[in-house]
């Protein structure tokens, strides 16, 4: 079976002017090598997903999660970014950065003893940029919703603890008053 890459699919330019820049600059490179070694455009791909990795956690201000190697940060990053951020068109991310690490790591590590089809690993790590350079289009706003989402709703059930802790002081306050007020008539 044929594994044609349609470039003209994959929307990356907007990453350019971005802070994804460094990335943009690694895929164009990937893009260059695709048609005289796809291996060195695996590679090349896994290389820029760590440059992305690293750029989300910056934006999500979790840095100090980040571990040493690409597979323990992606594990991190499906537990930091929610699923419904996660998702583009029915895929989870994280799956497709996956793909590029694992593709990535077999065209760095050629193994002989092992046949690989290079076509398809390098049709299925660009088709996995494809769908996170879509991603990449919506993730910061749609993660930064999300964020200001997950605090309102902290602070209406802080609001709601801070109602309810302040009607059981009025009570026992009002309690205080009642039995002061019982002694009082009782002495005098």
């Amino acid at each position: 079976m044929k594994y044609d890459v349609n470039f003209n699919k994959i929307r990356f330019s907007h990453l350019k002017e971005s802070r994804y820049g460094k990335v943009y600059k690694t895929i164009v490179e990937a893009k260059r090598l695709y048609p005289i070694d796809r291996e060195a455009s695996c590679t090349r791909l896994r290389i820029g997903l760590e440059i992305l990795v690293d750029e989300i956690f910056k934006f999500t201000g979790e840095e100090k999660l980040k571990h040493g190697t690409i597979n323990a940060n992606l594990r991190i990053l499906r537990e930091i970014i929610p699923e419904q951020v996660r998702l583009y068109e029915g895929n989870d991310i994280i799956s497709e950065m996956h793909n590029i690490r694992i593709h990535g790591n077999s065209g760095a590590h050629r193994n002989d003893k092992r046949a690989k089809d290079v076509d398809k690993s390098a049709y299925t790590s660009w088709i996995a940029v494809k769908k996170i350079c879509g991603w990449l289009e919506t993730f910061e706003e749609d993660y930064a919703a999300y964020v200001r989402s997950a605090q309102k709703h902290r602070s209406n059930c802080g609001n709601k603890k801070g109602l309810i802790g302040n009607i059981i002081n009025v009570s026992i306050l009002l309690m205080f008053l009642v039995v002061v007020i019982v002694l009082l008539m009782r002495y005098f």
